[in-house]
């Protein structure tokens, strides 16, 4: 009865222990440690074919797993339990991805970097990587156009050809490179003529070129004391324009002034005005100049009589 008992006990210990080591195998395999676990988000555009369960790497370590798949947002939200972020920042990024190239997706982390760590709270922006049946697709697209683009060149080589078929073509062709290659003979010869002379041109040319460079280095002071004094010659005219324009400005004024007084005289009916546009007072100015002249010649002929009576009355 005792041995019956002991049996089971170990029966019971040893199912226990299996038990507990399936659960530690389910545990690792599906990327969840015996330490401190947290549930993080992610936001992608779309599922990408992933399902619940699939793995959550970190460079490439596997740290985690999908818990949850929802739409969100207009695009998918989900949440995964993943073993340790001390290594994750806030500007940390997720791409889902192939497992393999047999099939299955990940969700791959990038940890980030600076000095914020992530917040387990935040939601983890991530995008979706082409898969081989999204790029069999992008394939097929280009095999459509492929064969537009066959037709054309197919299409473009027939006009090669027709062109090629026609002599007069080949003939005109044919005969423009024999006139270019006796052109190039004929300038490869004339090159060859005068190469002597050709190097004498060039000699004469660096002569020339130094000689100028040896003038110019001579004469620059007196250059450019020359363009000093043009400068001061300049500022001078530009004062005497100065002065020209505050004397032409004078000028306008005093005309101005001499325009005023010809209108005053004639509008004003002075003693210039009638002298000068009044006849009958002109005419009376002369009668009485005519008369004092008359009187003037009478008293140097005759004299003047003058009654002179002081201190009495007649």
């Amino acid at each position: 009865m005792i041995t019956q008992r002991s049996t089971e006990v170990r029966v019971g210990i040893v199912s226990v222990l299996a038990i507990a080591l399936l659960i530690a195998g389910i545990m690792l395999g599906k990327g969840l440690g015996v330490g401190v676990n947290y549930v993080l988000s992610f936001h992608f555009p779309s599922s990408g074919g992933i399902d619940i369960g699939a793995p959550v790497t970190v460079n490439g370590v596997r740290r985690g797993a999908v818990t949850s798949i929802e739409n969100s947002d207009g695009g998918v939200l989900l949440t995964a339990t993943v073993s340790g972020i001390d290594d994750l920042y806030a500007n940390a990024g997720a791409v889902i991805s192939m497992l393999e190239i047999t099939g299955g997706k990940k969700i791959e982390i990038t940890p980030g970097s600076g000095a914020q760590k992530l917040d387990p709270a935040q939601v983890i922006p991530g995008r979706t990587a082409p898969d081989i049946g999204e790029l069999l697709v992008v394939v097929d697209k280009l095999g459509a156009s492929a064969d537009k683009v066959l037709l054309r060149v197919d299409t473009l080589l027939g006009t090669v050809n027709g062109a090629l078929a026609d002599g007069q073509i080949v003939s005109n062709v044919r005969e423009s490179a024999d006139k270019l290659n006796k052109l190039l003979s004929s300038a490869d010869k004339l090159i060859s003529d005068n190469r002597v002379a050709l190097n004498q041109t060039v000699s004469d040319v660096q002569v020339i070129a130094s000689q100028l460079r040896r003038m110019v280095d001579k004469h620059s002071p007196t250059v450019d004391t020359l363009l000093t004094k043009l400068d001061i010659a300049l500022t001078d005219a530009r004062t005497a324009l100065g002065s020209i324009e505050r004397v032409a400005g004078n000028a306008d004024r005093l005309i101005d002034d001499v325009d005023g007084l010809v209108r005053d005289i004639k509008t004003n009916g002075g003693l210039a005005n009638k002298l000068l546009y009044d006849e009958k007072f002109s005419m009376r100015l002369d009668s009485t100049v005519q008369r004092l002249e008359q009187f003037l010649y009478k008293v140097d002929e005759h004299g003047v009589n003058v009654n002179l009576r002081i201190g009495t009355r007649p």
